[in-house]
């Protein structure tokens, strides 16, 4: 079968040249332009904590670290606004145990909890010079800096009572 598709493109039987690796150069461009945005960036990648992993240290320590799922030691995980549930409460316990934010612990990450996030990340730059994006997010970078309410004898409020996350020792 022989076609013309308009301009000066050679004639072929059964196909055209020329135009038609262009048409599939094209083709594979806007295919692997879909592909890239199917593919989640590392942050979307992450769940939400819906939980917490309950973590003893050898020293006696016990915290409560934000998790997906309970006790599953799968800490690398986000929270940010609108989420809800025992990851929000830990993070919340945190925040007024170990940063001082005076802040209802009702597992609900609204505003309050959201600009929570962001004096500690401020307080944690502040500290140590982290450079943590004050975004109010809590993710892997902010839980990398942050430090956890020590439960042994109750929630208590005040930094000595307060520790850093440490994976290799829980």
């Amino acid at each position: 079968m022989k076609f013309r598709l308009g301009g000066s493109r050679r004639v072929h039987d059964g196909h055209c040249s020329g135009g038609s690796r262009s048409l599939a150069a094209v083709f594979v461009l806007v295919l692997a332009a879909g592909l890239v945005a199917l593919v989640p960036s590392p942050a979307q990648a992450l769940g939400a904590c819906s939980n917490y992993t309950y973590l003893r240290y050898p020293s006696g320590t016990q915290l409560h670290v934000p998790s997906i799922g309970k006790n599953t030691r799968k800490v690398n995980c986000i929270l940010g606004r609108g989420n809800m549930g025992e990851g929000v409460k830990a993070l919340q316990q945190a925040l007024w145990a170990c940063y001082g934010q005076n802040i209802a612990i009702d597992s609900d990450f609204g505003p309050a909890t959201q600009n929570a996030v962001k004096n500690a990340q401020r307080y944690i730059n502040s500290q140590w010079g982290s450079n943590l994006a004050v975004d109010g997010v809590y993710g892997p970078a902010t839980r990398e800096h942050f430090y956890f309410p020590d439960f042994t004898g109750g929630l208590k409020r005040g930094a000595e009572h307060c520790t850093h996350y440490w994976p290799d020792l829980g």
